[in-house]
């Protein structure tokens, strides 16, 4: 097993691998490390621990969890059954956002994101793109943190998809009521618990690489990352 970094790490090279699977050990390193330099980073492993981690972690993940971390790309995803056909159109329509320099960029989302997108989009097909691609990310990182994921904020979004606020000022009226009364959290934040995770963990990695907290030597207050790290996903 590879030495214990931060957990940051191996989701990072999950990321790198699963949109290049035929990268060798040396160049996967050399993207984490530019990657790293990039945004300040200067605690990343070495190159031993990657291709360790590759070995021991990443080559004896099964094939359907490596594939989360691949990119989108239409028809080739779905032909190679990482999503099904009935996914197309929900998949069509997230791309059409990548393209058109909308809320993910210009960056290709991963299937894990996809796949979420698609579902919040079955459920609830006539809430505006911008509002499903947040919530397909909200959901995204919560599935990724596995065991650490509070189950409140799943339940956050099923009662605003359940409330459906958008649909009409009745139904804006009760969710809002709901809200006030303490139902639920009508701003569907996503919460990283701060006993499981350190200060110096990046929330990053849990949002399919929308962006990057501060470096955990930075002066930033401990409240402030606390903040960045439950209300990240609340725009």
């Amino acid at each position: 097993m590879p030495a214990k970094v931060d957990e940051i790490w191996g989701e990072r090279v999950n990321s790198i691998k699963g949109a290049h699977p035929k990268w060798g050990a040396g160049r996967t390193y050399q993207e984490l490390k530019l990657r790293a330099e990039a945004h300040r980073r200067n605690d990343y492993p070495s190159e031993r621990w990657v291709g360790q981690y590759l070995r021991d972690i990443w080559a004896v993940m099964d094939e359907e969890k490596q594939h989360q971390y691949s990119l989108l790309y239409w028809p080739e995803s779905l032909e190679r059954d990482e999503l099904p056909w009935e996914a197309s159109a929900a998949c069509l329509e997230l791309l059409g956002r990548v393209f058109a320099g909308g809320t993910l960029g210009e960056k290709r989302p991963t299937i894990r994101l996809a796949r979420a997108f698609w579902r919040v989009t079955l459920a609830a097909p006539d809430l505006d793109a911008h509002k499903r691609v947040r919530f397909a990310r909200f959901w995204s990182a919560w599935q990724s943190l596995g065991g650490h994921g509070v189950p409140q904020d799943l339940r956050n979004l099923e009662r605003y998809l359940s409330f459906a606020p958008w649909r009409s000022e009745e139904a804006a009226a009760a969710a809002e009521k709901a809200h006030n009364g303490g139902e639920f959290d009508i701003d569907v934040p996503l919460t990283i618990p701060a006993g499981e995770y350190g200060d110096d963990v990046l929330l990053e990695t849990y949002e399919e690489e929308m962006r990057w907290p501060q470096n955990p030597k930075s002066n930033q207050s401990s409240e402030s990352r606390t903040k960045t790290r439950t209300g990240i996903l609340n725009t």
